[in-house]
Formats: C-alpha cells, structure tokens, sequence
C-alpha cells in the first residue's frame, strides 16, 4: 500500500467502479483499485479544508467544493480535467445533493442551486425566516425528494419543504 499523501483524509474514500476518489489535504485523487497507482491527481493548494469537503459523483462528473473556499468546481471522473468552476458557490458545505440536472447544497446564509451542465447559479435564496438565530448552513445538509421536486432543508429553527426550481 502506498501512502499517497502524507496528511490524508478525514471523510470516507468513494468507490466507482475500478477507481477509488479521496480528498488528501491540498489534492483530489483519482487511483486505480486494482494496481494502487495515481490516475489523476486535481492539485488545490492554498485552499482552506479540501481534505473535508466529499465529492459527488454523478454520471461522467465530480462535482468538488472544498468547505471554506467559495468555488464549486465541475471535473471530468476519467481524466480529472476542469470541466466548469463557480466562483460564487458559497461557504460552509459539507454535503453536495444532485437532482433533475442541478448541484444543490446548503451554505453559509444560502440555499444554493446550481446548474450541473455549465456552473450557472440558478438560486442563491437566503432563509425566509432569517434572523440572528436562523439561517441556512452547511453543517445541516439538505434532504430532496426527487419525484416530487422538494428540497427539504433547516435554518436551525424550522424544517421548509421548497418546490426546486426549473433548470435554465
């Protein structure tokens, strides 16, 4: 076993098929299982708690949006290649939920929707209820139910059940 990088990671590695993704502290990795070796490393020096925000992986793309940073980004899952990034993506997020062609989350303050095809922000909504004690965070993930097109999320006092928009 090879100790890819030294500081490693804090979430759980995601299996896909015969490769295995991990955040290491400043890169995303890409090995393959069966020989171990490096297939595409996506290099993030300098930006805050990459090794805690998990990637998502959806058909042919990673979606990666390290904690404290602001960007989402948008890779190719085979070659690791920049496919988009959004450098309006919000602060905060832990967990990355995708439905109907949108990368949806919660961030510091927002409701974030994106469009998964080309980075646009589709939402940016603050919490109807917001004051000094209720607001959206990452740290609460939000729950959608697919068929109906409801994105369940709390502001740390009340549960909302909110339509998605329509993609643009």
């Amino acid at each position: 076993m090879n100790d890819i990088d030294k500081e490693g990671t804090i979430l759980t590695p995601i299996i896909d098929g015969d490769r295995i993704y991990f955040n290491g502290l400043e890169s995303l990795f890409c090995i393959d299982i069966e020989k171990g070796e490096i297939i595409w490393k996506f290099d993030l020096r300098n930006q805050e708690d990459i090794a805690s925000c998990k990637p998502l992986i959806v058909d042919n793309k990673l979606y990666l949006l390290p904690e404290n940073f602001n960007t989402l980004y948008c890779l190719d899952k085979h070659t690791g290649a920049k496919i988009w990034e959004n450098n309006d993506a919000g602060v905060g997020v832990r967990k990355l939920e995708f439905a109907h062609g949108m990368v949806m989350y919660a961030a510091h303050h927002y409701l974030m929707v994106t469009n998964a095809l080309n980075g646009k922000t589709i939402w940016k909504k603050k919490s109807p209820f917001e004051n000094s004690k209720a607001n959206f965070n990452g740290w609460m993930p939000i729950a959608i139910n697919v068929p109906d097109s409801v994105i369940y999320i709390s502001d740390k006092q009340n549960i909302m059940a909110i339509k998605m928009p329509e993609l643009q």
